[in-house]
Formats: structure tokens, sequence, C-alpha cells
């Protein structure tokens, strides 16, 4: 039986929270007017220490912190080799992809996609976006809600509603100054969640005389370095098969992009970039370490093959259940720190898919006045998160919650990145190379990602045995019996997907760059090049003058000067170009 003071700790934290956000929606600051630029960028204003924060609220979702750390748990550890590419990629994040958006002022990336490539491009774009964010943001709810509904015995359906709509409320009342500043306060609580776990099980270990875990137990988590491109849980996998996904994850998804536009300064919109990579690397090393801390206290007494859970989604809630609940006021916090996770990610979603609804579908084809668009922006956000909580609702039948999310990640991925280095590499692409490569890529990972879902077996789990389980690991097993759960077991794989979800896209993403560049030069795209000189990065503006691929008299005309270097002692003109870098 839960103790009542779990739900009032629980109540207390959460109502906070809400009413936070909603202190933060209606707090307006002298001179800010109500308009789409202040619900989708905070009048252009926020600090650049609540953005980066934001931007690891906004990725630290329950889906981490249940989801991933129970991938971790039962796949083990080798997606953290994922983060060496991360650290790799920012770079070219802030020195390429940043600046060029930044400089053009716009709100969306598909505002990009619609002035490089086209209107149908964009609006193509967007729709795969939209379906992203709604399945990330209805991943994240249906998480936070078994895990709230193991513990307090609440129905997972009416859990994922309420969830839903509470950070729905608060979002589309304020819009992104209030999600940015919640964010801030709720990171707290978020971060306390894990560390509870981590630092109860550390206390219980020597008490409990667990068996020491020597470097050959580890090594299977972590340490899988065979160069095998059906398996996705091995270390070339994860540090090469993720690179695509880094780069759209970090620099060209809606969530991100609006923090980097909401920054001052471009060299602020850098420093967010750079901070919100360095929280997030922080923030994954506590989830593995928290799914390595369940692998070690359970990997001799293990829930899943004791049938006692009957999905690794539910191994931190179990442990919740099982050990946390003798100390009064534990799971109330870890949950609330689980919820608090999850209405930071869904309030950014749902502001970001408002803000690419506006955009791309309203404001291209009609002029509202700013009361309609004050209004139309709050329809809008109520839409997509009303959506997005019904959307929870058949999560369980879809797969794995982390497995669901690396693959629709995977199937955004390559048009995303795809179409974003034409466009900001080779300003000599033109839409129609554009178009087909898109076609080919998106037709490829659509299918290929049906398949998966349907035929795709799940990676081979870890070790693990019963064999110092007791009667007492057993006596729980009840709670679990009429839980609606996510569906884990290995399917039969068929032969066409027996690549590695992370090498497919890594491999359509590259091939789909260079069928843009080959047919660019088919279709004699490179001869209205100039058209595209200012949506172009100036570090390949730089690279492609120097190798004579375009004129230096090109480049003068561009910044507006006559016939001068492109860079003065290696980078005077084209730093105006980019302004300040980090």
């Amino acid at each position: 039986m839960v103790h009542p003071i779990e739900y009032v700790i629980f109540t207390v934290i959460v109502g906070g929270n809400i009413l936070l956000g909603l202190y933060f929606s209606f707090r307006k600051r002298a001179g800010h007017q109500d308009d789409t630029d202040e619900v989708f960028l905070g009048n252009r204003t926020l600090a650049m220490f609540p953005l980066a924060v934001s931007v690891l609220a906004s990725m630290m979702s329950a889906l981490g912190i249940v989801g991933f750390t129970a991938h971790y748990y039962a796949y083990g550890v080798h997606m953290m080799w994922g983060l060496l590419p991360m650290l790799i990629t920012t770079p070219v994040i802030t020195a390429i992809i940043v600046p060029v958006f930044y400089k053009l002022k716009i709100t969306s990336v598909f505002e990009y996609h619609r002035m490089r490539f086209g209107g149908s491009i964009a609006a193509a774009t967007c729709a795969l976006y939209i379906f992203f964010a709604q399945s990330l943001g209805a991943l994240c709810i249906y998480t936070a809600s078994l895990a709230v509904s193991t513990v307090f015995g609440f129905p997972v359906t009416w859990c994922s509603l309420v969830i839903g709509l509470t950070g729905t409320v608060y979002t589309a009342l304020g819009g992104l100054r209030g999600v940015v500043w919640t964010d801030c306060v709720q990171a707290i609580v978020i971060l306390a969640a894990p560390a509870t776990i981590i630092i109860k099980v550390l206390w219980d270990a020597n008490r409990r005389g667990l068996r020491p875990m020597a470097f050959e137990d580890f090594k299977p988590y972590a340490f899988q370095y065979n160069l095998d491109f059906t398996q996705d849980e091995n270390l070339w996998s994860c540090l090469i098969g993720l690179l695509w996904s880094w780069i759209y994850r970090a620099g060209l998804d809606q969530i991100m992009v609006q923090r980097y536009l909401a920054s001052r300064t471009l060299r602020d919109a850098q420093r967010t970039a750079w901070w919100g990579t360095l929280l997030i690397i922080t923030y994954f090393i506590v989830a593995a370490a928290l799914g390595l801390i369940m692998a070690y206290w359970y990997r001799d007494c293990d829930p899943l093959l004791a049938g006692l859970i009957t999905s690794p989604d539910q191994i931190i809630p179990y442990y919740v259940n099982a050990h946390l609940a003798a100390f009064v006021g534990f799971s109330g916090l870890f949950l609330a720190g689980v919820v608090g996770a999850t209405t930071s990610t869904i309030s950014s979603a749902i502001n970001s898919l408002a803000a690419v609804t506006y955009v791309e579908f309203v404001a291209i084809f009609a002029k509202p006045s700013p009361k309609v668009s004050h209004l139309l922006t709050k329809l809008l956000a109520f839409a997509s998160g009303i959506i997005m909580s019904l959307y929870a609702i058949v999560i369980p039948y879809m797969g794995s919650t982390g497995r669901v999310l690396m693959v629709l990640q995977g199937c955004i991925t390559a048009p995303f990145v795809s179409l974003s280095i034409l466009g900001l590499a080779f300003p000599w692409v033109d839409t129609k190379a554009a178009v087909i490569a898109a076609a080919i890529g998106c037709v490829w990972q659509g299918g290929y990602t049906v398949i998966d879902m349907i035929y795709g077996a799940s990676p081979p789990k870890m070790p693990a045995s019963i064999d110092a389980c007791g009667v007492d690991d057993f006596a729980v097993s009840r709670a679990y019996s009429n839980l609606s759960l996510s569906i884990t077991e290995a399917k039969s794989q068929a032969s066409f997907v027996m690549i590695s979800s992370y090498w497919n896209n890594f491999i359509i993403t590259t091939a789909m760059i260079f069928i843009g560049l080959l047919l660019s030069l088919l279709t004699d795209g490179q001869k209205h090049y100039k058209k595209n000189l200012h949506l172009t990065s100036a570090w390949f503006l730089k690279i492609w003058v120097n190798h004579g691929f375009i004129s230096q008299s090109d480049i003068n005309q561009l910044n507006g000067m006559k016939e001068q270097p492109l860079l003065e002692n290696g980078g005077a003109k084209l730093s105006e170009l980019t302004e300040d870098r980090v």
C-alpha cells in the first residue's frame, strides 16, 4: 500500500511545477507584445543559460529516465559511444548551421528549406517533423504514465491523458518564454529522480553482499567491438551509425533550433549549443550509470526472467515500488521527477509544433491580424497537445519505447540532414536534384521503418539469471499482471532488414547527399548557384573559392565589397558573414 505522504509529495511538486509554468506564461516583461515572435521565440531576448538548461530539460524526458535506462539495462550501453561523435558534430553545428539560421532571422528550419528548395520541400519535411514530434511526445507521456501507474496503481490511459493535457495548458497559454523558465526549475527535480535510485542502490549494495562485477562481466554491456552491420548494440554501430542522428537531434531538430534562434546574439546561440550539448552528454552518462546500476543489482535475480515484469521498460518503476516504498517520500519524489521531465519535453514539442504549423501552413497563405494570430497560436498548441495525449494511448502496441524512438528518429534523420547539408554546403544543388534525392531516401527509409517495426528483431539481451531470487522477490508480481505494457519480444527478422537501423540511417543519409550532388551535375544546377550563396555556410564558401568552384567576384558581390580577398589573413571577411564564433 502506498503511503499517503507519497501522494502529497508528488502532488505538491507536480502542482508547483504547473503553477510555475502558468506564472512564467503570464509574466510579461515591459515592452513585450503578445505576438507570434514572443510566443515562439521569446522576442529573441532570452539569455544563454536558461536556454541551455532548457535544451537539457527538453531532451531529459521520462523516456530517458525510464525508457533508455531500461534499454541500457536489457541491451547494454553501447549507445554511449555515440557521445563521441556528438562532441565532434557540435563544432559543425555552431560554425555551419547556427550562423546561417540566426542571420536569416527565421523561426523554423522549414523556413530555410522553403527559401532554399521551395514550398513543396518545406511542406513535406514539416509534415515529417510533425509526425516525429508527435511520436516523441506520445512516447514520453506513455513512459511517465507507466511509471505512475506502476507505483500508484492508476490506469495508464488516464495517466496519459492527465499528464499530456497538463503540459498542454501552460504551453498554449504562455509560449516559449514560459516553457524555458519552467524547464530551468524543473531540471533540478528531474535530476533528483535518477540520483535517488543510484544513491539507494550504492547504499544497499554492501549490505546485501552482491557479487562483484568483474570486467569480463561488464564487457558485453559496452565493449562489443566486432564490425557487425546487423547489430545496433556494438561499438562501431553507435560510433559511426549515430553520426547523422546527432547532427539532426542537436542541430536541426526544431526544439533545439528554436532555442538557438531565441538567443540575444549569435555568440549566445553558439554558446547555447555548446553548453546544451555538454549538459545532454552529462544526462546520458547518468542514464547509462542508472542502467548499469540496475544490471548490477538484478543480474542474479532478473525480474524479467522471473516473470515479475513483462517488459524492460518496467525495470525502474519495479525497483521504485520494491525498494523505495519503505522510505516515505522517495517514491513521490522520483515520480515527480519523471512527470516533470515529461512535461518539459512535451511542452517544448507542443510549442515547436504550433510554431511550424503556423509558419508553414497558416502564415504563408494568410496574413491574420495580431489578435487573430495570437488566438491561432494558442488553438494550434491546444490541438497539438490533445492529439499527442491521445496518441500516447496506442504507444504500448508499437514496441519497446527506446527502440521505437530510435527507429522513428532514423526515419526522419535521412531527409532532414541530407537536405540541410545539401543546402548549407553546396550552393549549386538545385531543387530538382534535392527532391529526387529526398524522395529516394524517404521511400527507402519509410519502407525500412515499417518492415523493421513489423519483422525486426530486438537486440540480444544481456546475460542474467534468477539463481539468487528468493520468495520475497516474487511477492510483488501481482502488481504487474494487469498492466498494458510495451511489446519487446524478438520477432523473426526478415532478410531485407538484417542491416542495423543505425547503419541503415548512416548509409542512406550519406547516399542521399551524394545522389543530390550527382543529379545537380547532370541537371546543370551549377549554373544557378549565385542565388543560393546567401543561404550557404561561409565555411563552405571559403572552401569552394579556394578550390575554384566559386569565383572571388561572386563572394565580393555577396559581401557588398569591391575586388578584395575573401579572407584576409585567414579570416577577416568571412567572419563578417558569420559574426563571432565560439
